[in-house]
């Protein structure tokens, strides 16, 4: 059981452990006498990561008094069998740089390392959720077809009175950047509520919330306002466990892209003195991964928007947003974009107030062809949210970890150290695409 084992991480390169048939792991004379001393029930469980390539694997369970060791002057050289999934996760840590070093990890520290390694090696469910309020009657169905089948339907009703209050307490919340730190506690019962009042079914949330799963909503003009990312339970944003994808688009076809040796990506600053952290995020972005990088710090027409589009796998946009769309210059706001003969894969909007009832642009972009767009809610902080961005790219153009757009939304969620307790103000729109 999990109490009963301590947990490490192992520095090797992959010289040191990486064979086709058996894995060998490397510990120090003196850190091997340490483990042995602190493990009085003999059970241990081990990581090993690669530094040169920065990705853990595992996960490795060793019982001491079993273990096959032979030993050299310095070192001891264990022999392990294969864990039951061999895809390592990327992990960036300048704490484990030293090879043949064991560092002791807590029970939370596992339980991320588990979580990641988990996702990237088992596929991820997926599944639809059909929402509808008409004539103070709420319905839903819930179809879910992989990696099990379930369905659901349920139909109660609904006191919209009281949910527009409830709305009214959330929109004052979120108008104010950061307030979802400050907040906290007000916006757990605001999470709670919606909870009780959208997925009142216990059978149903044990259900949503047994695994990591990505729901494709289907929302009307009633619902499409629902804070999904706020929902909570017990105290607890139901977020860490689910990504809530808001498919706007009518049709979304997988898009062939043509093979090429590297992928683009386009970053787009439209100037303005008072998004201080721009520039940061900006140089942040540019200095992760290998992927060759354009950087516009520029104002822009619509044609020159839509041929940046059709001539980059990513485009990452950082500027001014309200209800109608974005600014694209002092006076020139780009509301729509029509379809695109070579479409990116993905589109991330650092934008406030992406979120709203009038804006169209998320739509039109998805009805283009972009198969993900990520958007602000309200009043982003871009301090607050740099740390989100950094991780979120980090994870998705990694040289050595290939993900998808959802799960590196979802590991940015997670490790970013800013937003891992409370819900998130961007939100994940389509379907996952690798770039």
């Amino acid at each position: 059981m999990k109490q009963n084992n301590i947990f490490y991480i192992v520095t090797q390169n992959s010289e040191a452990f990486l064979e086709t048939k058996i894995e060998y792991m490397h510990i120090n004379q003196s850190d091997f006498s340490r483990i042995k001393k602190e493990n009085k029930n003999n059970n241990i469980i081990i990581f090993l990561y690669d530094y040169n390539i920065q990705k853990i694997y595992g996960e490795y369970k060793i019982n001491i008094e079993t273990i096959e060791a032979i030993e050299n002057e310095k070192l001891v050289v264990v022999k392990l069998g294969k864990p039951n999934k061999r895809r390592g996760c990327y992990f960036n840590s300048k704490d484990y740089s030293k090879c043949f070093s064991m560092y002791k990890i807590d029970a939370d520290f596992y339980d991320k390392i588990i979580l990641k390694l988990d996702i990237l090696n088992n596929p991820m469910p997926q599944s639809f959720f059909d929402i509808n309020i008409t004539n103070n009657t709420f319905k839903y169905k819930y179809i879910e077809t992989y990696t099990s089948l379930y369905v659901g339907e349920y139909s109660k009703s609904f006191n919209l009175e009281a949910y527009k209050s409830i709305h009214d307490e959330y929109k004052r919340l979120i108008s104010i950047a950061g307030s979802e730190n400050i907040f906290l506690d007000k916006y757990l019962d605001i999470g709670n509520a919606l909870m009780n009042m959208f997925i009142p079914e216990s059978d149903f949330r044990s259900h949503i919330l047994n695994s990591v799963r990505l729901i494709y909503l289907s929302l009307n003009k009633n619902t499409l306002d629902i804070p999904w990312q706020a929902f909570a339970l017990d105290n607890n944003f139901i977020s860490n466990k689910i990504i809530f994808s808001y498919t706007y688009a009518k049709n979304i076809v997988y898009n062939i892209k043509p093979i090429k040796k590297k992928s683009k990506m386009a970053i787009i600053f439209i100037p303005s003195p008072d998004i201080p952290n721009a520039q940061l995020e900006v140089n942040t972005i540019e200095s992760i991964g290998n992927i060759e990088k354009d950087i516009y710090i520029r104002e822009f027409t619509y044609f020159e928007i839509i041929n940046i589009f059709e001539n980059y796998d990513i485009v990452h946009i950082i500027t001014h947003g309200n209800n109608d769309g974005i600014f694209i210059g002092k006076s020139s706001m780009l509301q729509s974009i029509d379809k695109l003969r070579n479409p990116p894969l993905a589109v991330f909007l650092s934008v406030c107030n992406m979120d709203s009832d009038n804006n169209k642009l998320i739509e039109s972009i998805m009805d283009s062809g972009v198969r993900t767009v990520i958007g602000g809610v309200s009043t982003l902080s871009d301090s607050l949210y740099l740390s989100f961005i950094k991780c979120f790219y980090e994870n998705l153009l990694s040289e050595h970890s290939r993900v998808n757009t959802a799960s590196a939304y979802y590991f940015a969620y997670n490790e970013c150290e800013n937003v891992a307790f409370t819900f998130l103000r961007f939100k994940f729109h389509g379907v996952p695409t690798y770039v």
